[in-house]
């Protein structure tokens, strides 16, 4: 993300990115009046045709059609997470480069973390996300794909700005645009929203004056005129002379002659302006044509009128046998949910594919549809979307021949008559364009895989394993279904939120269901399950489905909740199991997990006697007990170097895990997936000091890459609904923390563990290291120093020998 500069003189906001001091942008206001900034605007009017800006007052609020095509395009789904952005932007604004989309991401994520740190809650976070999709798309789409590119977009922005205004320039600024905000009110709107200026850069040099009555950007757009070209005076010549009013006759030669205005008809010899065509020259309108009449060699698709109701059968069925009119395509086009018979789904899945196959058709399966690229789109959307029938016009020619003159035709005739369709049902030309474009790529990326050997006796056949989550997605099945293929949406499951509807369509619904992650491709994964397995996984569903009863390790997610307590909560909750606490609650697959994440200072009445007894009371088998700081000491290394893991603030997983040196291979894979969540969670929330911008970053995995083998055994065999693992930190001396040792505390508490500090001295011994506190601190009663504590068992130091835990006995 590029930093945000201080901007010196107004021209300097026109330099490009190569010539300014560092690599930056400019975020700045303006809130007084003056002739440079007069100025300044006059030049902004100029340069609008010339470089990626847009002048722009209020944003206003996204209407309701525009939030349900946000929803129709991406979903309901929310999580303030930067891969989460990624896959969104990815297709709500494809044009955008892998470089430039991941910048976005992490600027919107950071955004989005100011604010959670500022108390708002995740619906809050959930509206501000609409907000600035939605205003990313129809306000500044036309900009975002020149974002960090010379020359940067720029934003010119006249009014007072709204929290949610001024977050989405943050987002913008930081992934690489210009912003320059006009105050008319004055600056006194802004700093309520932020008073320190810490986003944008007040400039001294913009005038004090007030603005003039009723100024606005959009007024002076209106009002601005171009200057002309100064014209430089040229000798007269015979063939350039014009002749004037007084001229008594006109030139000789017809085709030099210009008639008057008096002049009744133009000669018809008369060749007309480049600019404005003669009217002759205009095609007569041509009536809207039927996709028939656009398209006669097209094969007319009798989708199934030939089916008798055994799918499976009737798939199987030779097409030249499925009807008697040879003119016509029997195809099929149906939708399975659910499954007939638990027991040989997929092996009869395998089997129904091996068999059309064998008869010498081409079988697809497709199981999921990703979706366009830049690349791909890039050479598909130059048309304009003022009207549905440009769109068509436009979009058209860009589907890629086959080399099958009426496969061609049957693509062309299915693409017009579904977005002939959406235009009678009064959709916007933007949405049909946008439609067309994911249909058109995916088209041109797919169809010498379906289409591979078609022939008008051998129907190529598509399964497409899963259900069409998008108004795309469905969209495509439907255009394939008006073509020469037999389509079969096929899924396992029951799914309301399929977005397939047609009039076309074919459905068919079993009862029961069965999960199945993919399409049996060979025998060896085609499987056959017996009728008790099946009631064993029926009556596991039943009991352990939102009855608040819980299988061993049934949830493999979980996010630690932490519990702000009384002091004598935190000995009354220890030992309760994470389901008896208050505040716990599944979500999907995620436990909310309550958590104690406290520091308790000083000793209840000066009694240590009672003092040392209620701490001994709470560590059992379950308590992992330090006693001597630090606890960690340097972390080596020398066996895994963290720096090529850590890339744009995102942990390198793939390459973690595939690296010799990794040490948690033996791990169940959701628990290493668990584990490697709360170290990115560590790094973006920013907790211990100097994170992406010390170097922090790397120590952090790397102490998560040393964990302590008895804490590793703990995460193995972790049950987030059962007992809460606990790290119990007593300290009666002077001595503190490493560094080391407040990222393990750190990581721990993410990682679901209770991790409770007594320090009888009250001292600071961790604190140092975090940017904000992490521990609830719990004043017990007066400090005491040089205690000499009991033997409690665990581990004193992760480096200490046998022999020296032997005859420690637990003393500091």
């Amino acid at each position: 993300m590029l930093k945000r500069l201080q901007l010196s003189q107004f021209q300097d906001f026109w330099n490009p990115l190569s010539t300014r001091p560092q690599p930056g942008v400019y975020f700045c206001r303006a809130a007084g009046y003056s002739p440079a900034l007069e100025q300044f605007i006059e030049q902004a009017l100029q340069k609008r045709t010339e470089l990626p800006m847009r002048l722009t007052g209020k944003l206003q609020n996204p209407d309701g059609g525009q939030l349900a095509y946000l929803r129709e395009t991406l979903g309901d789904d929310f999580a303030c997470d930067p891969a989460f952005f990624d896959t969104q932007l990815k297709k709500w604004l494809p044009r955008l480069s892998d470089a430039q989309r991941q910048n976005l991401s992490g600027s919107m994520h950071q955004t989005l973390l100011s604010l959670r740190a500022q108390g708002k809650n995740d619906n809050m976070l959930r509206n501000a996300y609409l907000k600035f999709l939605c205003w990313m798309y129809y306000r500044f789409e036309q900009l975002l794909h020149r974002l960090g590119q010379d020359p940067l977009p720029k934003i010119l922005y006249d009014g007072q700005l709204s929290a949610h205004e001024l977050q989405l320039f943050c987002v913008l600024a930081d992934a690489g645009c210009d912003i320059m905000l006009i105050e008319p009110q004055g600056d006194s709107a802004y700093l309520a929203l932020d008073p320190q200026s810490q986003e944008s850069y007040l400039c001294p040099f913009a005038g004090q004056q007030p603005f003039p009555n009723g100024f606005s950007l959009e007024t002076r757009m209106k009002q601005y005129r171009p200057p002309r070209p100064a014209q430089t005076a040229r000798p007269a010549t015979p063939s350039a002379a014009r002749p004037t009013a007084s001229a008594p006759s006109r030139p000789a030669t017809p085709s030099a002659s210009r008639p008057t205005a008096s002049a009744p008809s133009r000669p018809a010899t008369s060749t007309p302006s480049p600019s404005r065509p003669a009217q002759a020259s205009r095609p007569a309108p041509r009536p809207s044509r039927t996709p028939a009449e656009l398209f006669p060699n097209a094969p007319v698709c009798a989708v199934n009128t030939w089916l008798s109701g055994d799918l499976m059968a009737d798939s199987l069925r030779d097409p030249a046998e499925r009807g008697a009119e040879q003119s016509y395509i029997y195809n099929m086009f149906v939708r399975i949910l659910g499954v007939s018979d638990k027991s040989s789904y997929t092996r009869d899945l395998f089997l129904w594919r091996k068999k059309l196959a064998d008869t010498g058709r081409h079988v697809t399966v497709l199981e999921e549809l990703p979706i366009p690229t830049p690349n791909e789109t890039a050479k598909v959307a130059q048309c304009s979307a003022q009207s549905a029938s440009q769109v068509i016009a436009g979009l058209l020619p860009m589907l890629q021949p086959t080399a099958n003159a009426k496969l061609d035709a049957a693509a062309g005739r299915a693409l017009v008559e579904l977005l002939t369709e959406m235009e009678k049902a009064n959709e916007s030309p933007m949405r049909i364009k946008n439609r067309a474009v994911y249909v058109i790529c995916w088209f041109n990326r797919y169809f010498r895989t379906l289409f591979e050997g078609y022939s008008n006796g051998k129907l190529p056949v598509l399964f497409y394993f899963g259900i069409c989550r998008t108004a795309f997605e469905a969209m495509f099945l439907r255009f394939l279904a008006r073509m020469p293929i037999d389509v079969i949406e096929i899924y396992p499951e029951h799914a309301s939120d399929c977005r397939l509807t047609d009039k076309l369509l074919f459905d068919r619904m079993y009862d029961d269901t069965l999960h199945l992650d993919r399409f049996p491709q060979s025998a060896d994964a085609a499987e056959y399950s017996t009728a008790a397995y099946h009631a064993e996984q029926e009556l596991t569903e039943t009991l352990y489905q939102d009855s608040g009863l819980y299988r061993d390790r049934q949830h493999h997610k979980a996010t630690a909740v932490t519990l702000r307590t009384m002091c004598e909560e935190v000995y009354l909750l220890w030992d309760k199991e994470a389901l008896l606490r208050p505040g716990f609650e599944t979500v999907d697959d995620t436990v909310l997990v309550p958590v104690l994440t406290a520091k308790v200072s000083g000793v209840k009445n000066a009694d240590t006697g009672a003092y040392w007894s209620q701490i001994k009371r709470l560590v059992d088998e379950d308590t992992q007990v330090i006693t001597r700081l630090p606890y960690l000491g340097a972390v080596d290394q020398s066996r895994l170097n963290p720096v090529p893991f850590i890339k744009n603030r995102k942990l390198q997983r793939d390459a973690l895990k595939n690296s010799p040196a990794y040490p948690y291979a033996l791990l169940r894979p959701e628990i290493q997936d668990f584990l490697l969540d709360k170290v990115q969670a560590l790094l973006d929330s920013g907790l211990i000091r100097g994170t992406f911008s010390q170097g922090m970053e790397y120590k952090i995995l790397s102490v998560a890459m040393n964990l302590p083998k008895d804490i590793v055994r703990i995460l193995q065999k972790a049950d987030f609904t059962k007992t809460v693992p606990k790290l119990m930190v007593v300290s009666t001396g002077e001595a503190q923390c490493s560094l080391e040792d407040a990222i393990f505390l750190a990581l721990l508490h993410l990682c679901c563990f209770d991790v409770v500090l007594f320090v009888p001295t009250g001292y600071q011994i961790v604190e140092k290291y975090y940017a904000e506190p992490l521990f609830d601190e719990h004043q017990a009663g007066e400090y005491l120093y040089d205690l000499q504590p009991p033997y409690l068992g665990g581990p004193a130091s992760a480096n200490e020998g046998i022999f020296t835990r032997f005859f420690r006995r637990g003393h500091l």
